[in-house]
This record gives structure tokens, C-alpha cells and sequence, in this order.
């Protein structure tokens, strides 16, 4: 389990917000609709009635895009109290999911039940007793053979690693954090996209790496972006 006093703040945190307009993030966006020169995107019709997870969907944000594709969106997130407002959120935007508890070690769902897993922001966030690996064996437990996972994941560049413990084999524990929601929190975080292959390629192959650099007026968000299929 996450820490209690983390595990409210981020109560208190999404207690705290307004209900508003969603849009999704950039790189969620730009990873379905993108056409790169190492990355084509699907026809549409490719989605439509498949399955898919936003793991850690916090307010929603990426819902409604998920949803416009033709997906089946399921949510999950670590209490009750958040999916709550991640409910009213999608209500005030006109959409719907299927929303449950869990975190990214347990999710609760069935064995290969998803076509697409989608981790914005959030797969690398770990239980107090669990490694990055428990989180990886849950995500190859739930989604199909042949699915595509999509994520992103700190570099070591990350604003997440501002006065950060940093502790062997990429781990930190999170001491700065801006929205002093994470403070305590331990995180996964990689240098190179070699060993981001190297770590998940037992159970994923067909790797499409990209890389984002933002400094949103002083916050400094670098973050590898991943696509690859389940082996």
C-alpha cells in the first residue's frame, strides 16, 4: 500500500478541485493520432469496441479522447474518493467509464482483459514494498497478448528528482514535490531509452521511444514516452 499521509494528501488534493472542461494530455494524444518517421497511426476504425485502461486517471483528462476513438474506457485509480470525482468530471463533460480501485501492483482485473493500456503519468509510481518490476508483471498480467502499452516515465532530468533521495538501481524517493502531494513517495525513473528496453523487453517488444523536454515556466518536466506490444 502507498504511505497513509500520501495517500490522503492525494484525497485532499482531487477534494480540492473544481469540476471543468477535460483535454487530454499531449504525448496521450499524440502517440494514437501522431505520424512520425518511427511511429504511423492506426485507422480508427482499429479501436473501435476494444478495451482499454487509463491507469491512474485521475481527473479524467483522457477519457473522453480514449472514448472518441471507439475504446471501451475503463479507469483506475487508488481510492474511491478520486474515482468519485473523476466521475462527476466525465458527467460534467458528457462521458462515462468504467472506473475501479486499484493501484499499479494490483489493479483487480482479469488476466489479459485489455487491447491498450495507457499509463500517463503514473506507472511508475510504486507501493512501499513493491519494485518497478511487480508493477511491470501486473501490467503483462492484465493486458492481451499482441496489446499495446503506452507510458511515460521519468529521466533522471526530471523535476521529480529536485532534492530527491535517490537510492540504487534508478529509484528516488520524491522530497520537493511542487504539488506537495508526493512527498515521500517512492518513484522509477530511467537515463537512457536502452535501459528501458533492456528492463522490459521479457515481456514487451516492438519498442517506439521518444523523448519530451518542457520547462513549463520554470517546472521542469523531462520524461521518456514509450509504445510497445505485449509479448
Amino acid at each position: 500500500m502507498i504511505n497513509k499521509d500520501i495517500y490522503l494528501q492525494y484525497t485532499k488534493y482531487y477534494k480540492g478541485k473544481k469540476l471543468s472542461k477535460l483535454y487530454p494530455t499531449e504525448f496521450v494524444v499524440r502517440s494514437f493520432l501522431g505520424t512520425y518517421p518511427n511511429l504511423k497511426p492506426n485507422d480508427k476504425t482499429f479501436y473501435k469496441g476494444k478495451k482499454v485502461l487509463d491507469l491512474g486517471c485521475g481527473d479524467g483528462r483522457n477519457i473522453p479522447f480514449l472514448s472518441d476513438l471507439g475504446y471501451r474506457v475503463y479507469g483506475l485509480e487508488i481510492n474511491k474518493e478520486i474515482l468519485e470525482f473523476c466521475s462527476k468530471n466525465l458527467e460534467f463533460n458528457n462521458y462515462k467509464a468504467i472506473l475501479q480501485v486499484g493501484n499499479n501492483s494490483n489493479s483487480n482485473f482479469q488476466k489479459e482483459f485489455f487491447d491498450c493500456i495507457v499509463a500517463c503519468h503514473s506507472f511508475y509510481y510504486l507501493n512501499n514494498n513493491d519494485s518497478f518490476s511487480s508493477n511491470l508483471n501486473e501490467i503483462s498480467r492484465i493486458i492481451k497478448k499482441g496489446g499495446r502499452f503506452i507510458f511515460s516515465i521519468p529521466t533522471n532530468k526530471s523535476y521529480l528528482l529536485k532534492n530527491a533521495e535517490i537510492l540504487k538501481d534508478n529509484y528516488a524517493v520524491v522530497k520537493d514535490d511542487p504539488l506537495r502531494i508526493r512527498n515521500g513517495l517512492k518513484i522509477k525513473f530511467f537515463e537512457t531509452d536502452t535501459e528501458i528496453i533492456n528492463l522490459l523487453s521479457q515481456k514487451f517488444e516492438g519498442f517506439k521511444i521518444g523523448f519530451c523536454e518542457n520547462n513549463w515556466w520554470g517546472l521542469e518536466e523531462f520524461y521518456w514516452t514509450v509504445i510497445c506490444t505485449s509479448r
